[in-house]
């Protein structure tokens, strides 16, 4: 439940023994999103406000995250979301234990394109809560619960370690959702918190609650070098964590106080921050350790009516702090002067990837507020200057040498006059400040130096907030209503509430001047560490320059060199160039004279290929007119012919009618047929030679042929003489199965044949009472006849069946035998010819038994 008053959750009872714990989320990196897009998503453009974002909900508070383009190399600042909760430590894990935990959606635009679920029960102190494969999707979340600081009584209660705290790699579940399917979503994407602005949409402020966003640090932040944070933190309804891990007091528990008097609230601008205790972030393992500093040096030529108190501010939360960085005190400026500003170097000590640190200065420039302090109106904007903070990573590396000679990093600066504009539209140039930049980079994070700086510096806070003597940051208590006393007294110094008032404004000024002693004290201590680091960097500026004007008297030398080179290899060049040209040129008129030639050539060939096809023409022609000629004599010859074959025909006729012509036509035939028979002789001669070869060729075939069915054959008979041999066994398993069965049979039969005697004899006992032994005897004999007759007649039977098989058998061995001789392959004295006969044989042998 909210309690909207006090700023914080009331989870359970309200008990003596219930504290304020702060339960904050921390989103750092991700890895391998791109693994989560399925094929058929479409991508929204950067340029209409689309890209990626992470979602969750804490306590029913819908929390997003600055929206960011690139999958691949995802980079995003890390921010933190925290909420106040009043209970104890039993209801709090009975809370959790009931809760699923936190998921984390991957989201573009109202689509979910994954979570990851981290559980409230499983964290505990400086252990992950689950380890992730590398090749799968995953998000660094953090989660920390530990108590909030009070300030109670005068004394600055020392932070206690956090009760539950934990990080690690979430592994993403992919799918695809509306994100107004999810809890407290809407129709719409999810409402930023306190955080970065929305895509897109304007803010809208949740006053249920409020939950701090934070870029968290990387590395615990030194302490700034001069300017101190100007203004007083008021606390809020909710206890927020500030951008370098420094926590801002929320308002004390009320409590009942005897015997002493309120303390007043007052509010210690002091030149650092305390780092955060039991608030740790996944570290990127590709960190540097970066130092930034920005030294406003001067501002001039002010346009302005009169002279104003100016002082500068700005804000750049990527660095560790979200607390404006103030110069003081404001000094007095008129117009077209030049006025150095006071306290103007602030340096910045965080740790970030270089990529992240590059597109971050890039894309973010500084925001530089001119403000003038008057004594009537108070603090007026006059003016603002924007600032790129990337160009100084244009500027030239120079190494940071240690007290070793050993390098430990390299620093840039960059100088340049930036432009101040008014406020007012249309914007107009006021101004110029001059802004010197510097960036160190200290080479890669030692995470295991900087774990132990943590817990140095967590065991460090604990002791100097035991042992500090420093005012307290607290509001004034609210002082219980008095006990009913005694009646009033007339003179209204002698009562106690003018004592008590008294002694408190006595209290209060002696804190004061113990506040301003402790100012004076810092401020001064301050100077000194600012004069010696003065001196220390102009020492280094001088051995800069010297190291420089050696390196640049080097450096002429070898430019001059260079030159030399330069113009000697321009000489060569030039003599190439013109030997180059000259080489061009005669390949030019090579070429032109070729295609000249070609050309010519080309020329010849037509006319000579036209000349050819013209007397290929004429040809044609002559040939067509030859034919013409060759076609009208064929005519005339045949009309000549028809007329020769009728006389021909009359002349054969005449003369078949004298014996001398009949004799002369026999010996002619005869003569034709005596040189028919000479041809077919020869002819014939010629085909037995032909023959002979081929029969050669083919008796030599036949001989391998031959050899091929012989083995085939071999092979054959030998299958065939194991079928034979399963055959038989199967022919004497039958045979003896039906002498078995017929054995049966006729003992049955017997059975009967004795059961019908048996009666017949019963019968006739019955009949004749005391038969003879002769016929007795008679009976038996006479059926042991009758077996002997029905058992001949079986094995007849079974003989005759024998019998019939092996001439089966028979005829099927002189079938094959035949068939074998008939192909010609084979004679009477080969192999299976020979193992045939001797089958047949060995029937007949058996069938005559």
């Amino acid at each position: 439940m909210l309690n909207d008053s006090q700023g914080y959750y009331e989870i359970g009872p309200q008990r003596e023994d219930n504290n304020i714990f702060v339960l904050s989320v921390t989103i750092g990196l991700a890895s391998n999103l791109a693994k989560l897009i399925p094929s058929t998503f479409t991508l929204s453009d950067p340029n209409l406000g689309g890209g990626f974002y992470f979602y969750y909900s804490l306590l029913s508070n819908d929390v997003t995250n600055e929206a960011f383009q690139d999958l691949l190399q995802p980079n995003f600042p890390a921010e933190r979301a925290s909420v106040r909760i009043n209970s104890n430590l039993e209801l709090l894990k009975a809370f959790f234990a009931q809760h699923a935990g936190l998921e984390v959606h991957l989201c573009s635009g109202d689509q979910s394109l994954g979570k990851s679920k981290s559980l409230f029960s499983r964290p505990s102190r400086r252990q992950s809560s689950g380890a992730v494969d590398d090749s799968e999707p995953a998000v660094g979340v953090s989660v920390s619960l530990k108590l909030e600081q009070q300030d109670i009584a005068g004394n600055v209660a020392s932070a206690s370690s956090p009760i539950l705290a934990g990080r690690g790699m979430g592994g993403f579940k992919q799918g695809i959702s509306e994100v107004n399917n999810l809890p407290h979503g809407g129709k719409s994407p999810p409402k930023h918190i306190s955080g970065s602005p929305p895509r897109g949409k304007p803010r809208e402020s949740n006053k249920e609650t409020e939950i701090a966003r934070e870029h968290p640090d990387r590395t615990p932040p030194r302490p700034l070098s001069s300017t101190p944070h100007s203004g007083q933190e008021k606390p809020g309804p909710a206890s927020g964590i500030t951008a370098a891990g420094t926590r801002k007091d929320s308002p004390p528990k009320k409590t009942k106080m005897t015997g002493q008097a309120p303390q007043p609230h007052m509010s210690v601008p002091g030149p650092s921050t305390v780092p955060s205790l039991g608030t740790r972030l996944p570290i990127d393992p590709s960190a540097h350790h970066f130092c930034f500093s920005i030294d406003l040096r001067s501002i001039a030529n002010l346009d302005v009516t009169s002279p104003v108190n100016c002082s500068l501010r700005y804000t750049y939360p990527f660095f560790g702090s979200s607390a404006p960085v103030m110069t003081s005190p404001p000094v007095q400026v008129q117009r077209n002067m030049e006025v150095l500003l006071p306290r103007s170097f602030c340096a910045f000590d965080f740790a970030a990837s270089p990529q992240l640190l590059q597109e971050t200065l890039t894309r973010v420039p500084v925001i530089i507020e001119v403000w003038h302090k008057d004594s009537m109106a108070g603090n007026v904007l006059i003016g603002v200057s924007s600032a790129s903070l990337a160009t100084v990573l244009t500027a030239e590396k120079v190494q940071v040498l240690a007290q070793g000679k050993a390098v430990t990093g390299y620093r840039q600066i960059y100088s340049e006059r930036i432009l101040i504009l008014a406020t007012e539209k249309p914007a107009r140039k006021i101004g110029e400040l001059h802004v010197v930049l510097g960036l160190e980079d200290l080479g890669p994070v030692n995470i295991q130096q900087l774990l132990g700086a943590q817990e140095y510096s967590l065991s460090s806070s604990l002791e100097s907030s035991q042992t500090s003597s420093a005012i307290p940051l607290a509001e004034p208590q609210r002082v219980p209503p008095a006990q009913p006393g005694p009646p009033p007294v007339t003179d209204p110094r002698d009562t106690a509430e003018y004592k008590t008032a008294l002694e408190l404004e006595l209290w209060k000024e002696q804190q004061e001047e113990m506040f301003q002693a402790e100012m004076q004290h810092r401020e001064s201590s301050h100077m000194k560490a600012l004069a010696e680091e003065w001196k220390r960097r102009d020492k280094e500026r001088e051995l800069m320059v010297k190291k420089k004007l050696e390196e640049y008297s080097r450096l002429e030398e070898k430019l001059k060199q260079s030159i030399a080179d330069l113009e000697r290899r321009e000489k060569q060049l030039s003599v190439n160039e013109t030997q180059v040209m000259h080489m061009k040129d005669e390949f030019e008129r090579e070429h032109e004279r070729k295609m000249t030639e070609m050309r010519e050539a080309a020329r010849r060939m037509k006319d000579d290929c036209s000349h050819q096809v013209e007397m290929e023409r004429m040809k044609v022609k002559d040939l067509e007119q030859q034919k013409q000629r060759l076609v009208e004599q064929v005519y005339e010859a045949e009309k000549r012919y028809q007329a020769k074959e009728n006389e021909f025909m009359a002349y054969k006729e005449q003369q078949l009618t004298k014996p001398e012509v009949k004799l002369e036509s026999e010996i002619n035939l005869l003569k034709m047929e005596k040189v028919e028979l000479e041809r077919k002789l020869e002819t014939t001669n010629k085909s037995k030679i032909h023959y002979k070869q081929q029969w050669g060729r083919a008796l030599r075939e036949l001989a391998r042929i031959k050899q091929q069915e012989q083995t085939a054959a071999r092979a054959r008979l030998k299958k065939q003489e194991q079928e034979l041999e399963h055959m038989r066994l199967r022919y004497l398993a039958a045979e003896e199965k039906e002498v078995v069965k017929s054995e049966k049979e006729e003992l049955e039969e017997i059975k009967l044949e004795l059961s019908r005697l048996k009666q017949q004899e019963e019968a006739k006992a019955r009949l004749n009472p005391a038969p003879t032994e002769g016929q007795v005897n008679a009976s038996a004999a006479s059926s042991s006849q009758r077996r002997n007759v029905q058992h001949s007649a079986g094995l007849t039977s079974v003989h005759e069946d024998d019998d019939e098989d092996i001439d089966n058998r028979i005829a099927k061995l002189i079938e094959e035998r035949d068939t074998l001789l008939h192909t010609g392959v084979y004679t009477t004295d080969d192999r299976i010819i020979v193992e045939l006969d001797k089958q047949i044989r060995d029937a007949i042998a058996s069938k005559g038994r």
